[in-house]
């Protein structure tokens, strides 16, 4: 259900999916099925020169039937996944003359001098012969070395070497049912479900003397769910169920235990295997950050409704009480991140360096920014209570009226523990300060840091209308949805925050005055995090949340005509649209204004934020520390979706059946990506949403081959023939989808802001057919004219537009043939042959979309779909 539903569905703004598991019954009933692929019949992929390893295995079964005859019931279901595949990944690593310090373009030296003309730094000296000498190397970034591979050839986007991930994984989940009638009118149900998913270790780069030191490791998920229901007739005309519930889910991503921890980097933990993160543009990222991860979470419902039948009305009344339990603990940034980005042997730091310059940066041990902090721990809690009323009215024989109200309290999480602090820049915005659980009051507004919103009221309204004997009906709705938001990705959010957390660390310096330079070799200061060693710490990042009491509101309304045709087909055509407000935004709560790099503080962007310093509260001394970036969840996002929609359909007869909708449709809004580039303008970020997808279509089909007994073909077969080759049907899927947005970045940050969202300047069009060398666009080796933009001046913002780019739309066609044989009235085999991306159309993912990477920019090294897999299925009835 996704438009205009009834008042009992809640806790969602987008769409609902209602899922029940059949029961048993008098007889006994099963199934048995496998379905099966291998890559020695798939296609060769696109911008790939072998085939892939892909061995697909689904099977499994079902079974239900009598406990006692007519009073309880039984049915199970079991099923096995095994998929081995591998995906490629292309990417740049290091030449061996790169590795040895030599360069094929200039490289300055950044300590030997430097000159400022207005807003411009130059750079005075280049080393000679392109070489940086051996003794300039940093010793960390020398040991680092072995763990770049060597090269293997030339491919697209500039990059010289390929790893084909594994991408395995093994799945397996039951669910079994009882159903008992206590009496004829009183009935229980009961379920329970298993799933567990075990995923091969994701490593980007192929592990060195079998230590793994790049990628995000192996998943597995262990998910149980539970549920127990009663219904009851109170009187011919009222109906009464409840129903508990609860499911938790158990999830850990990881590495296995080996030997590398680390490389002596000070200051940085070297307890998880890898290493520290490197990252540099361009090239492959080694280290990792962020893994291991666990999550532990928890969710338990209570629900109660009355159907009440009256007359024309059919009424219902509920209830409906959940406790979320989210319990998640993350590693963050323990082992640290280095970023290197060329900067420092450019021959001004606002050039927009190559990868020679990018690599030299690594060897001399030059940061551009350096990333540090504890572990995560979050013990979150949510009691959520909502009540509905529904109405369904047949007002006469022409109009039914579908009237709902439902309201929701969904009080923000609070922390199991008072373990969560915010920056909060809502009561005095002229002084934020650093707050924690608790520390005002034990309310549900002090403890969670948020304010309660008490008005979640949520009408809906729906009708039909159609007159006596006509084949046309009007139909219409709308409604008002809240999400169910407790906490956004990333772990951004106020588990991080001191005093209920260390501090964590994110110093960017100065990218042309030597004594401000961060080197590799140096690491961080021993208890760099330490809350008693706080006073004095610069570059440190914390969270804000909004304060406000708003929840993510969604209004939905649609006016639809549907028409009955010859041939039971059923054409539809109509309106849709939906306003979404509130939606929670990460932006930065802490920027700078747009400033030339020459004319930065000497301690670089952070000393230039608009937040220069807050205190502790809660450790000794109400230690001051000097503040960097501030990820704040802004709870202002929005976005407007309106939609043409048409549908035709044909009900399923004499074995013919098929279905065909599509939508025109623009969705335009702010806050899909995170953070804004100016933050004195914000309006210019409105801009088409990277959903947005302006023309979908999709259509499938069932249609019976004429061959075979009573068929134009083979009337007269006999059984062998006709079980062989009569009866067939085929069903293809059809599916065509126009691109959706994508937004160019740039990853200098020119404009000195310190946030993520700097565009270029627009200097061309981006539709042009062919860039400025005469190189064709729409392919793979450059989809958009990269000659359409530029990189802007140091300190100012760029001009071009977010979501600026469209990528590659989708063309795919899928189709199969099937017959059912009947050996028996009780067992029948249902015989599948299906072919996924029949003509083998190559699905291309986003192309490089880094401005200040021009090697990259705009081309696509990237698949998203498969390419043409063969498929066999059976299934066994009984």
């Amino acid at each position: 259900m996704t438009t205009s539903y009834s008042a009992e569905y809640g806790r969602s703004s987008s769409g609902v999916v209602s899922v029940n598991l059949k029961s048993g019954s008098n007889t006994i009933h099963g199934s048995g099925f496998e379905f099966i692929r291998n890559d020695a019949v798939d296609a060769l992929p696109d911008l790939s020169a072998t085939k892939l390893p892909f061995k697909y295995n689904d099977f499994g079964g079902t079974i239900g039937g009598p406990i006692k005859k007519d009073r309880a019931f039984f049915f199970g279901d079991a099923e096995f996944f095994r998929l081995r595949s591998a995906t490629t990944a292309y990417t740049l690593v290091p030449t061996d003359a790169q590795k040895s310090g030599l360069f094929s373009s200039a490289i300055y030296d950044p300590t030997a001098g430097y000159t400022v003309s207005g807003s411009t730094v130059t750079r005075t000296t280049a080393f000679s012969g392109n070489q940086i000498p051996t003794g300039r190397i940093d010793p960390i970034a020398k040991s680092l070395l072995q763990y770049y591979p060597e090269p293997l050839g030339v491919y697209a986007g500039g990059n010289n070497y390929f790893y084909n991930k594994n991408g395995s994984t093994n799945n397996y989940r039951w669910d079994l049912r009882a159903d008992a009638v206590l009496t004829a009118k009183q009935s229980i149900f009961g379920r329970y479900s298993s799933e567990q998913n075990q995923g091969a270790i994701s490593a980007s780069l192929p592990p060195l003397n079998g230590q793994y030191y790049a990628g995000s490791g192996a998943q597995t998920v262990n998910a149980q769910a539970f549920v127990v229901g009663y219904n009851t007739q109170f009187s011919p005309n009222v109906l009464g169920s409840v129903r508990a519930g609860w499911n938790s889910i158990k999830w850990v991503q990881n590495f296995p235990n080996q030997s590398l921890t680390g490389v002596g980097i000070p200051g940085v933990a070297a307890t998880a295997p890898g290493f520290t993160e490197i990252t540099m543009t361009s090239f492959a990222t080694i280290g990792t950050s962020n893994v291991p991860n666990s999550d532990n979470s928890e969710n338990r419902e209570v629900a109660a409704a009355i159907i009440w039948t009256k007359g024309a009305h059919t009424l219902q009344f509920g209830w409906q009480e959940y406790w979320l339990q989210t319990n998640f603990n993350s590693s963050q940034l323990t082992s640290g991140i280095f970023d290197f980005n060329g900067q420092y042997t450019s021959k001004s730091p606002t050039a927009t360096p190559g990868n020679d310059q990018r690599f030299a940066d690594f060897l001399l041990g030059l940061t551009d920014k350096k990333q540090l902090s504890s572990p995560s721990i979050l013990n979150f809690r949510s009691p959520y209570s909502h009540f509905y009323v529904q109405d369904d009215w047949k007002v006469s024989h022409s109009l039914t009226l579908n009237l709902g109200i439902r309201y929701e309290l969904s009080p923000p999480a609070v922390s199991k523990f008072n373990s969560i602090a915010n920056f909060d820049e809502d009561s005095n915005p002229a002084n934020p300060q650093l707050v924690y659980a608790g520390q005002y009051g034990n309310s549900r507004a002090q403890r969670a840091l948020q304010n309660v919103s008490y008005t979640n009221v949520a009408p809906r309204v729906g009708f039909a209308f159609s007159r006596p004997n006509s084949k046309t009906v009007l139909r219409g709705g709308y409604g008002i949805f809240y999400s169910n938001a407790i906490t956004i990705g990333g772990m951004q959010s106020m588990e991080n925050n001191p005093p209920v957390n260390q501090l964590r660390l994110a110093t960017s310096p100065s990218s042309y005055v030597p004594t401000q330079f961060q080197y590799l070799q140096n690491g961080f200061a021993a208890n760099a995090l330490s809350l008693s060693n706080a006073n004095g710490a610069t570059g440190v990042s914390l969270v804000s949340f909004d304060r406000h009491a708003v929840i993510p509101t969604d209004q939905s309304w649609n006016l639809n005509v549907q028409r009955a045709l010859p041939y039971g087909i059923v054409a539809e055509v109509g309106y849709y649209g939906n306003k979404f407000d509130h939606n929670w935004w990460q932006v930065d709560g802490n920027p700078a204004p747009a400033t030339a790099t020459a004319l930065l503080p000497a301690a670089g962007i952070n000393a230039n934020r608009l937040y220069k310093t807050t205190t502790i509260p809660g450790v000794a001394g109400n230690p001051t520390i000097g503040l960097g970036t501030v990820s704040r969840v802004w709870k202002e996002g929005w976005s407007q979706y309106n939609a043409l929609q048409a549908k035709a359909e044909k009900r399923y007869a004499k074995g013919v059946t098929f279905i065909a909708s599509y939508a025109y449709a623009k969705t335009i809004g702010i806050g899909d990506v995170a953070d804004f580039q100016d933050p004195t303008n914000i309006a210019v970020e409105r801009a088409v949403m990277n959903t947005d997808m302006r023309h979908h279509f999709v259509g499938s089909a069932v249609y019976p081959l004429p061959f075979g007994r009573g068929q134009l073909v083979g009337s007269g077969w006999n059984r062998w023939l006709d079980g062989a080759f009569g009866g067939w049907s085929i069903s293809p899927i059809v599916t065509a989808s126009s691109g959706q947005p994508l937004n160019l970045t740039e990853s200098k940050n020119p404009s000195n802001s310190g946030g993520t969202a700097d565009r270029p300047n627009l200097v061309g069009d981006p539709k042009a057919a062919v860039n400025a060398s005469g190189v064709a666009t729409r392919t793979p080796g450059q989809w958009f004219n990269t000659s359409a933009f530029a990189v802007q001046a140091s300190g100012t913002y760029g001009n071009a537009p977010r979501n600026a780019i469209t990528g590659p739309g989708i063309l795919n066609l899928d189709a199969g043939i099937h017959k059912t044989l009947v050996f028996h009235e009780r067992f029948q085999a249902q015989l599948r042959l299906e072919s996924f991306n029949v003509t083998n159309s190559p699905h291309y993912g986003s192309p490089a979309l880094n401005v200040q990477s021009p090697t990259t920019l705009g081309t696509i090294t990237t698949i998203t779909g498969n390419p043409r897999q063969n498929q066999l299925g059976i299934k066994l009835l009984f």
